[in-house]
């Protein structure tokens, strides 16, 4: 929940307003996907963006949540 809306009504507004073509937005593509992927997990929008940018960029993750390894992005667990 993000301010007492759940993560699929957050999600769906924000793609309805970058499809308006209101906003420039820099890395759309891996942005428009995480808040795709976003209301079906249980981590957070940072990291599902950063698991899209990781995998636009064909670089691993460094990450202490194993949970974003889900998501199909190579981990690196620090150390």
């Amino acid at each position: 929940m993000v301010y007492g809306l759940a993560s699929g009504v957050v999600s769906a507004e924000l793609l309805t307003l970058l499809s308006a073509q209101v906003l420039v937005v820099q890395d759309e593509i891996p942005v428009v996907r995480a808040l795709e992927r976003y209301p079906g997990t249980s981590l957070d929008f940072p990291d599902v963006l950063l698991a899209e940018l990781a995998r636009a960029a064909d670089v691993g993750v460094l990450s202490f949540d194993a949970d974003i390894g889900r998501l199909g992005v190579r981990v690196v667990t620090p150390s």
